[in-house]
């Protein structure tokens, strides 16, 4: 009997893990801007669009490009933004005129990214 209640426990647990995995949204200055932005060719055209309809714990990669901001990227959930093809890829510009990523959760990771011309 134990090992049998042993092994529920360890189903429900998986069963609850692959319940809340998370999802991947993608970011492309080519993509259709199509919700839910779950491949390039549908992808949110600007990184906020993407932090805004993600869920905590989601997964946003964006394509190579220069991304050149009107107002900054705020992420106040617990995301990752991450670069499909690192830094030398792509690029946040702030345009001498935002500043560029505002984070303000202690889960939130921006990670791959040229940032540059931001301002304060």
């Amino acid at each position: 009997m134990r090992v049998f209640k042993f092994t529920l426990l360890l189903v429900l647990v998986y069963s609850f893990h692959v319940i809340s995995a998370q999802n991947t949204l993608y970011v492309s200055l080519s993509g259709s801007n199509t919700p839910p932005y779950a491949t390039l060719a549908d992808g949110a055209t600007d990184i906020q669009t993407a932090v805004n309809a993600a869920g905590a714990e989601d997964l946003i990669l964006v394509d190579d490009g220069s991304y050149v901001l009107t107002t900054e990227i705020s992420i106040t959930k617990g995301v990752t933004v991450r670069s499909i093809n690192g830094n030398t890829s792509v690029t946040i510009d702030g345009n001498n005129a935002t500043r560029c990523v505002y984070i303000s959760h202690a889960d939130a990771v921006v990670d791959g990214f040229t940032i540059t011309n931001g301002r304060n």
